[in-house]
């Protein structure tokens, strides 16, 4: 297993689970190291993508922020991630389950989950047949203005 190729120049599974997953083969879960022992049968089909947390994805960078002190909140990754994207030269697009967010939010909250395609195809994970989902979070917080800004606002059509 030190030996068998992982796709570019990884060679060997402890090798791939640092790179791939961030740990040892000691701390690989069920999913992970199922996922490495499939990737020797064709080791460049897929190229993975590793982000770290906070990371932001293009298509997904913000969501509208209904009654906030702003109208819009960047969003980010809430955990260390890797993605298997098809080596098919598509372009790999994420977008958010939920358009819009009440206010108040909090820095680092969960907000929703992104859900990831290359080309047409959906990204799926072994966990989640029918479409990768990777939690979202909040890269900074939100307020909820007061009454007299939502009467403000509903008047006069801000935001």
């Amino acid at each position: 297993l030190n030996y068998i190729g992982f796709g570019g120049p990884i060679n060997g599974i402890e090798l791939a689970s640092i790179r791939y997953f961030g740990k040892h083969t000691s701390e690989l879960s069920t999913a992970e190291a199922a996922t490495l022992a499939a990737i020797p049968k064709s080791p460049n089909k897929y190229r993975p993508i590793t982000m770290t947390a906070g990371s932001q994805m293009n298509g997904a960078k913000s969501i509208k922020v209904t009654d906030g002190d702003n109208a819009t909140t960047n969003l980010g990754l809430k955990n260390r991630t890797t993605i298997w994207d098809p080596a098919d030269d598509k372009t790999l697009v994420a977008s958010l389950d939920k358009k819009t967010v009440e206010a108040p939010i909090t820095k680092d909250q969960t907000i929703g989950n992104y859900q990831f395609k290359s080309g047409n195809e959906k990204i799926v994970s072994l966990s989640n047949p029918n479409g990768m989902n990777v939690k979202a979070k909040a890269l900074s917080a939100n307020g909820k203005v007061n009454f007299f800004v939502r009467i403000w606002r509903w008047l006069f059509g801000g935001r």
